[in-house]
């Protein structure tokens, strides 16, 4: 049966990018967050740690209270993890979620 995480363990992210993560068995997840509150992402790792292993979880943070340019530069910087770790041989996935648009998880 999948893991899934319920509303109070999600911070205010959206189910599927969550439940995608969580149900990742041998793939490196990266999770870029743009835009959001630095509480609301901190409530969203808390609660992905009570039910998965964090060993295979990158957060990329850039905060509501971040200068534009470090919240333009994070979507590329969580790819360029992404991407280095791919290269090294391991499946990787990213779920970007962004305050204008929400693309989804891309493996």
């Amino acid at each position: 049966m999948p893991n899934r995480v319920d509303d109070e363990h999600r911070g205010g992210c959206h189910p599927g990018d969550l439940n995608a993560i969580l149900n990742q068995t041998d793939v490196l997840c990266v999770y870029v967050a743009v835009g959001q509150k630095t509480s609301t992402v901190a409530e969203m790792i808390s609660g992905l740690a009570r039910t998965k292993d964090m060993s295979s979880v990158v957060v990329v943070l850039s905060g509501a209270d971040e200068a534009s340019t470090l919240q333009f530069l994070a979507p590329y910087t969580g790819a360029t993890i992404a991407e280095y770790f791919m290269y090294q041989g391991n499946a990787t996935m990213t779920c970007p979620k962004g305050t204008s648009t929400d693309p989804g998880c891309a493996q």
